[in-house]
């Protein structure tokens, strides 16, 4: 008895062959991973700074991830009020360094146009709050790349607090050499002299400020 063998339909056979090469494609992009992390500042006590690497869901293409920082314990927010010494306190900063970890046949490109800054204060009439982030790659690197958010209280926000978004359009940073070491600054601002004798208080809750920045990956050689 001759035994005969089904073969597959050749259309079906060419699309899980592109489905194939498809699943390929999407995983040959290796993601960053963050090794390590300290930082300082006055706006960043230790133990409220978490960060981690993650896919960016909103960009078409596998390459894009996004390396998140998170601030807690409302330390990022800048205090004024009468009896609280304007001048040193209306600044909050934190510097944070991380190492990475990539496939040494990739480098890392620090997209300036995804840039978002994320912070919540409360703002009076005529008040101006600024949040700005710079990022640096490598240690003797000193290119640099930043995003800057600023806004001016309408009166209306006295209650709820504010969150802004923004994003840089400056051109980005990229790290040829393949070193491992990615720093952001980042400081927070309240400027009263629109707005003199503002009072500004903590939130009664905590609210995460956060700065997300656009991490690309190229293979070397790849402009």
């Amino acid at each position: 008895m001759n035994s005969t063998r089904q073969l597959l339909p050749f259309p079906l056979l060419l699309y899980l062959l592109l489905l194939l090469i498809a699943t390929v494609s999407v995983s040959a992009t290796p993601a960053p991973t963050i090794t390590s992390m300290t930082y300082s500042g006055n706006g960043c006590p230790q133990g409220s700074v978490t960060a981690r690497v993650v896919l960016d869901t909103d960009a078409s293409d596998n390459n894009k991830f996004k390396l998140v920082a998170f601030f807690a314990d409302n330390k990022l927010q800048p205090i004024l009020g009468p009896d609280i010494p304007i001048s040193g306190n209306k600044r909050r900063q934190c510097q944070v360094h991380y190492r990475v970890v990539l496939d040494p046949a990739f480098r890392l490109h620090i997209n300036a146009r995804g840039i978002d800054l994320v912070g919540y204060v409360p703002l009076v009439a005529g008040l101006k709050f600024q949040l700005a982030a710079t990022m640096w790659l490598n240690s003797m690197d000193m290119m640099t790349t930043s995003a800057n958010l600023t806004v001016i209280g309408d009166g209306f926000s006295i209650g709820p607090d504010l969150v802004q978004h923004g994003s840089s359009a400056d051109a980005g940073i990229s790290n040829y050499a393949g070193g491992d070491s990615i720093y952001v600054s980042i400081n927070s601002l309240l400027d009263d002299k629109l707005s003199p004798g503002a009072v500004v208080e903590a939130p009664a809750e905590e609210k995460l400020w956060s700065v997300a920045v656009s991490l690309d990956v190229f293979p070397k050689g790849r402009v």
